[in-house]
């Protein structure tokens, strides 16, 4: 079908996932361009909902969503050594 793809940079991300009473709970060790960044998503239901209250409470957990995904992330950071490499 004619598309080109090209490289634009590497992401690894390391899961660890653990299920308690019903909630998912995973944390992703990210790496990309020499950095690492660290995530923690929750996946719950309506009716694990007070369960999931009780997780995000005991790890203290302020209620942010975040505005840059693993890609937006990874390209920010190019975008930034880019910018680092032309000032010197």
């Amino acid at each position: 079908n004619g598309l080109l793809f090209e490289k634009i940079g590497l992401l690894v991300t390391e899961r660890y996932s653990i299920i308690i009473k019903g909630i998912i709970i995973y944390l992703d060790k990210n790496y990309y361009n020499g950095q690492i960044d660290y995530e923690i998503e929750i996946e719950f239901t309506t009716n694990t909902l007070p369960y999931a209250i009780d997780v995000i409470d005991t790890l203290q957990l302020k209620d942010k969503k975040s505005n840059y995904g693993k890609k937006k992330r990874l390209l920010r950071s190019i975008n930034y050594r880019t910018r680092e490499r032309k000032e010197n």
